[in-house]
């Protein structure tokens, strides 16, 4: 069951040098870290429009 967030969680992570906001929580994976539908923080939408994708986080993320 995924878990959806809504606009006061504010999850924001790194992974692969590329900084994301959390969509939506897929899976945990012990030892490994959370799967995450998610798009990059720094998008600039006068290029184009976001596309979500499916990035491993770490397993320790910061709410902000």
């Amino acid at each position: 069951m995924a878990t959806t967030l809504d606009n006061h969680s504010g999850l924001e992570f790194t992974s692969g040098g590329v900084d994301y906001l959390g969509l939506e929580l897929l899976e945990h994976e012990d030892g490994v870290g959370t799967i995450w539908l998610a798009i990059p923080k720094n998008h600039d939408l006068d290029i184009g429009p976001v596309t979500p994708v499916i990035v491993l986080a770490p397993d320790t993320v910061d709410p902000t």
